[in-house]
């Protein structure tokens, strides 16, 4: 959770397709490991646009990532609370 705004700060501030990519695949498996699916996809297909996205598809992609990982950092955050 820590790692999200940091993790799509590396998406938002990317100047070149290697670094987005970078950004992209951490977060896909970072979402992989603690099971937030929904925001692994999104991450996956915003890995795949390191080399095809444009701006506009890129600030797209960045504003559903940073609403998917909302839902997950709430969903964990309840998780929490259940312990």
């Amino acid at each position: 959770v820590d790692q999200l705004p940091i993790t799509i700060g590396a998406l938002k501030s990317a100047t070149t397709d290697k670094e987005w990519g970078m950004a992209a695949h951490t977060l896909k498996g970072s979402a992989r490991a603690v099971g937030a699916r929904p925001l692994a996809a999104l991450a996956e297909a915003a890995e795949r646009l390191a080399s095809t996205g444009d701006a506009d598809t890129r600030g797209a992609t960045v504003r559903r990532l940073e609403a998917a990982a909302g839902e997950a950092r709430a969903y964990i955050a309840a998780l929490a609370l259940d312990t």
